[in-house]
């Protein structure tokens, strides 16, 4: 008999050796990086501002005392850095939004359908807004452009990130990556919601009433938000640890958990 000829499969295992893939790309690994990537660079830009121009990025139109310079200041200051930052940031958005929407119709309960779309439009939504924020970095921070960004900002990301720990709470997912993913979603969230609460109250006095330090205390509570969106960003790379982005002659590219 000659040996070239095509048996077909007999078995589960049979098949999955005939549409072996010829490469592998960790989907976890490439979230892992790319969110990585976002933090890194918005930890060298707030410390070169603070090296570089830590007395322009201190000065405020009341003229008091400030310590700590704001998120706006970083982004004046460096805003070809944060250009690139969003820009490269969008594609990987975009990725991990298909990819909770994905996850929705396996895995999460069937009372998250409609928020999931939710989840969707207020993360792309956010990515957005920092885009255009980084566009229009040069604009003073008491500007209605810089204003209404920043609320929208705050606003979409307080609504994704407490849209998925809803969905992710009725999951019951045992798995101990997703679990750590939800535990910290859950605290990443908290600590977002209460720096949000405490915020705007800064923002009145320092702008009101020119209160020293207020806004200084106003632009730590403003970084906690930057990096508490990011790191909860990042946790996606658990969610998605053991898919992995597959190619084979048969099937061309595919996805598929390992």
């Amino acid at each position: 008999m000659d040996d070239r000829v095509k048996l077909l499969p007999i078995s589960t295992k049979d098949l999955e050796i005939s549409v072996a893939s010829r490469c592998r790309i960790s989907v976890g690994l490439l979230l892992h990086f790319g969110c990585s990537f976002m933090i890194v660079l918005t930890i060298f830009t707030l410390l070169k501002t603070i090296i570089v121009d830590y007395e322009r990025s201190t000065i405020t139109h009341c003229h008091v005392l400030h310590i700590v310079p704001s998120a706006s200041a970083v982004i004046q200051f460096n805003q070809s850095s944060w250009k690139l930052l969003t820009w490269s940031h969008l594609p990987l958005r975009l990725l991990i939004a298909w990819l909770y929407w994905r996850y929705q119709q396996r895995v999460l309960s069937r009372r998250s359908g409609l928020l999931i779309y939710l989840f969707v439009l207020c993360f792309v939504l956010n990515i957005v807004s920092n885009i255009v924020i980084a566009e229009f970095g040069d604009t003073p921070g008491t500007n209605w452009i810089h204003v209404v960004l920043t609320l929208s900002i705050w606003i979409t990301s307080c609504c994704f990130m407490a849209t998925m720990v809803y969905c992710l709470a009725y999951s019951q997912n045992t798995e101990p990556h997703r679990r750590l993913s939800y535990l910290l979603k859950r605290k990443l969230f908290f600590f977002h919601l209460s720096a949000s609460v405490v915020i705007w109250p800064l923002y009145f006095l320092h702008v009101e009433f020119c209160v020293p330090l207020v806004y200084s205390l106003f632009a730590i509570c403003e970084h906690i938000l930057m990096f508490t969106n990011m790191a909860y960003v990042w946790t996606s790379s658990l969610d998605f640890h053991n898919l992995y982005i597959c190619h084979s002659r048969r099937n061309g590219f595919y996805m598929r958990n390992i």
